[in-house]
C-alpha cells in the first residue's frame, strides 16, 4: 500500500508539473514568435526596403560616442521613431537597433557605443549573416553600460536597393525571471530555463545563477545538463529534490521544474497516515461489534438442564 501511494503521488506531482512547464513553453513561444514577427516587420518595412541606410559610422571615433536621440540623418531620424514607438509598447523590449554592411548603426534607447564600434564585427550581425535563416535567436550578451543581460532576435535583410543589414530586438533576462518567478509548483517547487548551449536563461531561486553556464554551477545543479527529458530524483544544495526536464523542440531550450523530496512524500505519508487511522478506527470497531455480540449472546444463551 505504501510503495502504491508513494507512486500515485510522484504520478501526480508529474502530471502537476508537466502542466505548468508545458504552459511556460507555449507562453515563452508565444512570446519570441511575436517577437520574430517584429523584426521580420521591421527588416520587410517600406522605410528599410525602399531608403538608402544612411546612419552614423562610429568606427572613426577614437573615444566612446553617445548616440543622437533625435538621430545624425533623416532615415535615422525615421527609423528611431519607428524603434521607439514598437519598443516602448511592448513590456520585456530592452533594445531595438539595426547595422549595415557599410558600418552604420543606430538603436533604441540611444545610449553610449564603444570607441570604433563596428556592428559588422559583432556577434549578432555576424552571426546572423552566417545562418540560413533569416530570423536567428543569439545567445545572450550583458551590457555593461546598462548592467543588464539580454537575449536577441535578429534578422538579416538585403533591400530593394541592394544594400545589406541586420535588424535585432534584445530581450532582458530579468523579464524572462520575473515571469518564471511567477509561476510556482506546491510550496517549494520552482522552474528554471536553460537554453540550447546550457546558459541559465532565468533562476528565480538563485539569481546569480543567471547567465552562466549550467556546468559551472556548484551544489549539484551542474548535473542537470547531463539529465534527459523526465522525472530524476537528485541531491541539489545538499538536500534531496526531484527534477522534471522537458526539452522544447522550437528553440531546444530546457524547461526544469524543481521540488523538495519531502514536499512530494508529505502528502503521500498524510494519506498514509490516514489510512492507518482509518483502518486502526474500523478495527477498533469491528472489535467493539465482536466484543458486544460475544455478550448479547453470553447473555441470552439458553439454560439447559439434563
Amino acid at each position: 500500500m505504501s510503495v502504491y501511494v508513494q507512486t500515485e503521488e510522484m504520478e501526480k506531482f508529474e502530471r502537476q508539473a508537466q502542466k505548468r512547464l508545458s504552459s511556460l513553453a507555449d507562453g515563452v513561444n508565444l512570446f519570441f514568435t511575436a517577437i520574430d514577427d517584429n523584426v521580420k516587420f521591421l527588416a520587410k518595412s517600406p522605410l528599410i526596403q525602399d531608403s538608402s541606410l544612411q546612419l552614423p559610422i562610429y568606427m572613426d571615433k577614437a573615444t566612446p560616442t553617445k548616440l543622437n536621440p533625435l538621430g545624425d540623418t533623416e532615415f535615422e531620424q525615421q527609423v528611431l521613431h519607428w524603434f521607439s514607438a514598437i519598443g516602448e509598447q511592448h513590456q520585456g523590449y530592452a533594445y531595438i537597433y539595426m547595422g549595415t554592411e557599410q558600418g552604420g548603426y543606430t538603436q533604441w534607447p540611444t545610449s553610449e557605443v564603444e570607441a570604433h564600434y563596428d556592428p559588422r564585427q559583432r556577434y549578432w550581425y555576424s552571426h546572423a549573416l552566417a545562418v540560413a535563416t533569416k530570423t536567428h535567436k543569439i545567445s545572450p550578451k550583458y551590457y555593461r553600460e546598462d548592467d543588464i543581460v539580454t537575449l536577441a532576435t535578429a534578422h538579416k535583410f538585403t533591400n530593394s536597393l541592394g544594400e545589406r543589414g541586420v535588424v535585432a530586438i534584445d530581450v532582458s533576462l530579468n523579464f524572462l525571471t520575473d515571469l518564471i518567478a511567477d509561476i510556482r509548483i506546491g510550496e517549494t517547487g520552482y522552474l528554471m530555463l536553460v537554453d540550447r548551449e546550457g546558459v541559465v536563461l532565468a533562476d528565480p531561486y538563485f539569481p546569480s545563477n543567471n547567465f552562466k553556464n549550467i556546468d559551472s554551477l556548484q551544489m549539484g545543479a551542474e548535473q542537470f545538463s547531463e539529465l534527459n527529458d523526465g522525472m530524476h530524483q537528485v541531491i541539489l544544495n545538499n538536500s534531496q529534490r526531484y527534477v522534471l526536464i522537458n526539452t522544447c523542440n522550437d528553440f531546444g531550450w530546457k524547461y526544469i521544474a524543481i521540488i523538495d523530496h519531502d514536499e512530494v512524500h508529505e502528502s503521500a505519508n498524510a494519506i498514509l497516515n490516514l489510512l492507518f487511522f482509518v483502518s486502526a478506527l474500523a478495527i477498533a470497531l469491528l472489535l467493539g461489534l465482536m466484543m458486544w455480540f460475544s455478550k448479547i449472546l453470553m447473555v441470552n444463551k439458553p439454560n439447559i438442564e439434563v
